[in-house]
């Protein structure tokens, strides 16, 4: 499973005194994020992070992990927050941020949070805000917390705009229901739409000709594209994602956003092959009064794009 330029470090984990001597419940959360992090063969860190094998060192030797236990209504969940300075201690605004995002992201997809265990690596090295990947996700900076906590939800076989959207529209609802404790406060959802909006016209329809989710998935249809392969290209499913659900929410209200989402995570959880643009459609489709059904079609052609898949 892991590549073989990590094959020797691994090994010489076997040697460490805190591993030889049997793992405490923050040393096992430390190994986590070690062989995740580094081992996995097509990790997209090569890429965001310019330096792997020093701050591999650094976890190795001087890896710290604060805990915390977060009692939610819905009972209990693990918070886990490494870093590898030995010198310094957690930065609190870390941990109430995770805090806050937790609490309402469980209340807008629904009791219990989708796993018992959080585990937050904060890396000032990282070349980007935040990554997710999978078991644990990574910061640069505390203002993607949000975002990324969101994948514990969306991720895997779900069409890219609506991974990638969920996480903005959830940061951006987090930020609208709750206390941000100095973050720059975002618009209200209606005029955070309007602002969103100006970036597709400016980074996608004006750069790359995509006006809408359905342009874009026409334009990556025969060559599937990364962060990597065209990074302007796949950060357009950001903003489209999020237009959709924010013309969705300001426009049919909070209801039909949330049981929709609520029910392709669900669907996510099936273990179903992929999720259709059509499922997508269906979902949202059956979750909007049916006195609303006009508007909701017409706000499909114009976020996403048609034909309408009925």
């Amino acid at each position: 499973r892991y590549r073989d330029d990590y094959a020797e470090d691994f090994e010489s984990l076997l040697d460490l005194p805190w591993f030889k001597d049997g793992l405490t419940r923050q040393e096992s959360v430390l190994m986590v994020v070690i062989l995740e992090f580094f081992g996995v063969e097509d990790n997209i860190l090569n890429w965001v992070q310019p330096n792997p094998s020093e701050v591999y060192d650094s976890l190795i030797d001087s890896g710290q992990t604060y805990h915390q236990e977060l009692a939610l209504p819905s009972g209990p969940v693990n918070l886990y927050v490494v870093w590898w300075s030995a010198s310094d201690i957690v930065d609190p605004a870390f941990i109430e941020h995770a805090r806050i995002g937790i609490e309402a992201i469980e209340d807008f997809m629904g009791p219990p949070w989708v796993h018992t265990d959080v585990i937050l690596l904060f890396n000032p090295e990282l070349g980007i805000g935040g990554i997710h990947h999978g078991d644990f996700f990574q910061v640069s900076d505390v203002r993607a917390i949000y975002h990324e906590l969101a994948h514990y939800y969306f991720r895997g076989n779900l069409p890219l705009w609506l991974i990638e959207g969920s996480a903005e529209f959830l940061d951006t609802y987090t930020r609208h229901v709750s206390d941000v404790l100095g973050l720059e406060a975002r618009e209200n959802l209606a005029d955070r739409h309007e602002s969103v909006q100006e970036r597709v016209q400016r980074e996608c329809a004006e750069s790359l000709g995509v006006r809408n989710i359905r342009e874009l998935l026409q334009s990556t249809r025969d060559s599937p594209i990364t962060l990597t392969s065209d990074k302007e290209r796949f950060l357009c499913h950001y903003p489209l994602g999020e237009s959709f659900l924010l013309g969705t929410y300001n426009t049919l209200g909070h209801d039909v956003v949330e049981t929709s989402l609520r029910e392709l995570h669900s669907l996510k959880l099936e273990n179903i092959a992929q999720i259709t643009e059509g499922d997508v459609y269906r979902v949202f489709l059956s979750n909007t009064p049916m006195e609303m059904h006009d508007e909701y079609r017409t706000l499909y052609r114009r976020y996403h794009g048609g034909p309408i898949p009925e």
